[in-house]
């Protein structure tokens, strides 16, 4: 990011974390709709990576002493 610092407030990361998590339970309820394997293991994956940014967000938060 051409050598800036990005910060963000509490209030910020948990706004993040709180869409991240709406993402999550959208995916999951999609998955429960579908019945293809493939793409069910797209989702899979999404969801994954979803839980791992949201997991990097917490981890913000806690390296900070922002705790949710």
């Amino acid at each position: 990011m051409n050598g800036k610092t990005v910060s963000f407030t509490r209030d910020e990361l948990i706004m993040l974390s709180d869409g991240i998590l709406s993402m999550m339970e959208n995916t999951s309820k999609a998955m429960a709709l579908i019945k293809n394997s493939e793409a069910h293991e797209i989702l899979e994956k999404e969801l994954e990576r979803y839980c791992q940014l949201n997991n990097k967000i917490c981890d913000m938060m806690a390296a900070t002493g922002e705790r949710g």
